[in-house]
């Protein structure tokens, strides 16, 4: 079992800090963005241009949140590919001497995947 625990700590160690960091990044980013549209939208209202507060949707809407969103979704998923790359570390080598199967690792790989998209 520690074999197996070990894949999914290497999984693990290698993109969980840089995932946690394009949320924040993402979150800063779309929270500012929004805050940009509030304060744009309650000046307006102030000043009786337009045709009154507009609506919570449409301000999401022009905040970009869902572009922001798609941008942080592919760079989380480009981090969850790269440990199957052999760029910089060999993970390979630590996985050959762990002695699993290949299905075991796609398997841990695939459930720390899951785990991080949810």
């Amino acid at each position: 079992m520690k074999q197996h625990l070990s894949v999914l700590g290497l999984f693990a160690r290698s993109s969980l800090w840089k995932v946690m960091a394009v949320l924040v990044l993402m979150s800063g980013i779309e929270i500012f963005m929004f805050e940009k549209e509030l304060q744009s939208a309650l000046a307006a209202h102030a000043a009786d241009v337009g045709f009154g507060f507009p609506q919570l949707e449409r301000l999401l809407d022009r905040s970009a949140a869902n572009v922001w969103f798609a941008i942080a979704f592919g760079v989380i998923s480009l981090l969850l590919c790269l440990p199957g790359c052999e760029f910089r570390a060999r993970s390979g080598y630590t996985l050959q001497r762990l002695s699993i199967g290949e299905i075991s690792v796609f398997l841990w790989q695939l459930t720390y995947n899951i785990f991080v998209y949810f």
